[in-house]
């Protein structure tokens, strides 16, 4: 996995972004707390284009082969996406 972990401001989960996630412009997540199951070891491992949201438990459970990339302007509101 590339890079180091990232951090949502204020954010009460501490574990952080996986380096291998890659945010687009303006991408709002409302916690790092849906990265908790991504496991994934591919470069990149998650994708999400500009202006993405990510609110409400949506959650990124990926293993270790997994790559998943989400669209620009795309809202997932208390989704599981699984890989």
């Amino acid at each position: 996995m590339s890079g180091e972990r990232s951090y949502v401001e204020y954010d009460w989960y501490p574990g952080g972004i996986p380096g291998n996630v890659v945010l687009g412009e303006d991408v709002y997540l409302d916690s790092a707390y849906g990265f908790a199951p991504f496991h994934s070891r591919e470069e990149p491992g998650l994708v999400l284009g500009d202006a993405c949201g990510a609110y409400d438990r949506a959650t990124f459970m990926v293993g270790p082969r997994g790559r998943v990339t989400v669209g620009p302007y795309t809202v997932l509101n208390g989704v599981y996406l699984i890989c």
